[in-house]
């Protein structure tokens, strides 16, 4: 490999634009492919994210009259209290979501994404406490859980326990008092939230006009329950339809990972653009491989030269793979580097949350390593065992 480093110095530093198409192209390709794959694994993993995923369901109810879409609608607020009477080992929380809440502090106004919930939300989801008891700030009518970031954007380091916050919701100002703090929570939920209160326990159709609804979660305790509870829906009709509209009215339960791609298109997105990231890598590497054994051609007479004074097989071999994964490395190195320039804007724009992870159960390493051994040995085959 040492060997390698100053030939292909001499190389590219005697070829620049050569290098650059083919170094360059690779790292693109490189680049393109790691921020499409990060982008499918962020909308792969939508609610996975959350603690105690694997048990969570939710309501599912769509109406759809003749000429018309199919339309989904929210849960009614009346069947959770039906569902924990008719099923005891079954854990049950409402959410009404407000994506355009208002913080006031002072002279200005901050937009927040607030839920009220049920004070079982908290036993579905155990989100990680900071400070403070989630169940006790949810039991109070004027208690709130805020996220750390929050807690740290309007109380700065202290301790947020016992501070208040004047929150507007459809225009209407309410203060409330922070009694616990939970670590911030990942962009990729269906229903994100950064300030939790307790929902109205007279919940009703008209009391929740700009909200997006009423959103019912179950924790189920086996997967044998969906059946059981489906049909106890069935038996027991949201007395808010008339009977000529039930007939349009499909409902059950789903499970929570399954909602972010259910019938909005999301999963023909992820499908094309994680498409777009593999034909853009094989792309990338086929015009490497391509450029580089077309190069391999023009170094016959060196190669010759070297055996003449002594070089053998092995040692070429050597060389010549060394200076392929030389090479690869830099462009995956620029690769890596271009995506990590990149995605700051690819956030912005999408809305997203996407970072490289270098260590841990999601480390960009073992699919970078693993490219660029492949690409090396490539790009290095036909050098390496024909020519030599």
């Amino acid at each position: 490999m040492s060997a390698a480093l100053p030939t292909l110095y001499r190389s590219l530093a005697r070829h620049r634009l050569c290098a650059i198409l083919n170094i360059g192209g690779l790292a693109l390709g490189i680049a393109v492919f790691l921020i499409l794959m990060l982008f499918v694994r962020f909308e792969t993993n939508y609610d996975r994210v959350l603690p105690g995923w694997e048990r969570v369901w939710t309501i599912a109810r769509t109406i759809q009259f003749p000429g018309n879409p199919e339309v989904q609608i929210p849960s009614s607020p009346t069947l959770s209290g039906q569902l924990a009477a008719a099923f005891p080992d079954l854990v049950v929380a409402r959410m009404t979501p407000y994506d355009a809440a208002t913080v006031l502090t002072g002279n200005t106004s901050t937009p927040r994404k607030l839920a009220l919930v049920d004070r079982d939300y908290f036993r579905i989801f155990p989100f990680p406490v900071v400070e403070g008891d989630t169940a006790s700030a949810i039991a109070r009518p004027d208690g709130i859980v805020v996220t750390q970031s929050v807690a740290e954007a309007y109380f700065g380091k202290a301790s947020a326990l016992g501070r208040t916050l004047t929150v507007a919701i459809d225009g209407k100002a309410r203060t409330y008092r922070v009694g616990a703090v939970i670590a911030d929570l990942p962009q990729n939920q269906t229903y994100a939230s950064v300030l939790f209160a307790a929902i109205p326990a007279e919940l009703t159709d008209d009391s929740r006009s700009t909200s997006n609804g009423v959103v019912t979660f179950l924790a189920l305790p086996d997967t044998a329950m969906a059946d059981r509870i489906g049909a106890f829906m069935r038996r027991h009709p949201d007395p808010a339809f008339n009977p000529d509209a039930r007939q349009f009215l499909k409902e059950g339960i789903v499970p929570l990972a399954g909602r972010h791609f259910a019938g909005n298109g999301v999963g023909t997105v992820v499908a094309v653009l994680g498409g777009v990231g593999i034909v853009a890598l094989l792309l990338a590497v086929v015009n490497y491989v391509n450029l580089a054994t077309a190069r391999a051609g023009l170094r016959a007479r060196e190669i010759a030269m070297r055996k003449v004074v002594g070089a053998t097989r092995r040692m070429l071999i050597g060389q010549l793979l060394g200076e392929a994964l030389a090479a690869v490395t830099l462009a995956a190195l620029i690769g890596l580097a271009l995506a990590e320039i990149a995605l700051p804007f690819v956030n912005a724009i999408g809305g997203t949350d996407l970072s490289i992870a270098y260590w841990g159960a999601g480390s960009i390493l073992p699919p970078l390593l693993a490219t660029t051994a492949l690409v090396t040995l490539l790009a290095g085959f036909y050098p390496a065992f024909v020519i030599s």
